[in-house]
């Protein structure tokens, strides 16, 4: 896995990861630190989700608040 971030001006940065791309800004929007509780966020609904499958539980919907 690779990315690349690139500062565009201020404290806003864009960064990618093969053809997707995110906006990054400390003063508006997603900063740094919300797109890593995002991230740890995101990663254990993907665990969950692929267990909650392999045991054949059934569910309609998934929120995580961090």
């Amino acid at each position: 896995m690779k990315t690349t971030t690139t500062w565009k001006s201020g404290l806003a940065f864009r960064s990618s990861q093969n053809s997707s791309e995110i906006e990054i800004d400390a003063n508006g929007g997603f900063g740094p630190k919300a797109l890593l509780l995002t991230g740890l966020a995101g990663c254990s609904g993907v665990d969950v989700v692929d267990i909650l499958e392999k045991m054949r539980v059934p569910f309609a919907s998934l929120t995580i608040d961090a």
